[in-house]
Order: C-alpha cells, then structure tokens, then sequence
C-alpha cells in the first residue's frame, strides 16, 4: 500500500545544540602517538614522496619517547628508516603539539560562534 511512496529526509525546524567535546589526544609522544614510527603526516613533511606500501617505516627516536623500543624491541633496526634524529623528532613532537592545540581552539571558536548564532536566531 505504501511502496509507492517516496522517502525523504528529515525536515528540522530548530537545531538542537549538543555539548561537543573537542578532542584533544592523550597520547605521550606527538611524533609518533605512542606507536613508536614517525606519523605518516609528519613523515611526508620531510619525505614528500614518502609510501608507507614501499619504503621503510621511520622509527620515532624523540628523546622523552620510547614506544619504538616497547613495540619494536626484538627487531633490528636495519628494517626501519632511522633518518629522524632525536632532535628531528622533538621538533616534529612540537610542531604536532602546537597544532592540535591550534585545531581545538579554532573547534572551541566555531562551537561557540555556532552557539551564538543559534542563540540570536532564537530571539
């Protein structure tokens, strides 16, 4: 009887705003986010070409870090990209900081300036 009808998608008349929770990682080390190889974002800011299917993965060696050797340990290190320095590594730790904080304050921002809106549409 009502096969022939169509479907349609919810028509809202009023938003409603949910508590957002900004994400903020828990992890220890940015550079590698405690998995003990560089990220893959932060590997193609010195590798432009890098291929995670074909070249090595780059061992984290930020110096407050020590997840490759709890992951890593019984491996030998010819099987990774070992270019990264410490010091490499602790600026690729910063940099990744920095920007996650930027991107939870610009998120924090949007949230509240999405609230404000909706809160003047009401009135």
């Amino acid at each position: 009887m009502l096969d022939n009808l169509p479907q349609f998608s919810r028509s809202i008349l009023r938003p409603e705003i949910k508590e957002k929770t900004i994400f903020y990682p828990s992890w220890h080390c940015f550079c590698c986010e405690d998995h003990g190889l560089v990220s893959k974002a932060l590997v193609i800011k010195l590798i432009p070409d890098f291929n995670p299917s074909e070249d090595k993965p780059v061992m984290c060696q930020n110096p407050s870090c020590q997840a490759f050797n709890k992951h890593f340990d019984n491996l030998s290190t010819h099987n990774f990209d070992d270019r990264f320095n410490p010091v490499i590594c602790q600026k690729l730790d910063l940099f990744n900081r920095k920007e996650w904080q930027n991107t939870a304050k610009q998120r924090q921002l949007n949230i509240n300036q999405l609230s404000n809106q909706l809160s003047m549409n009401k009135s």
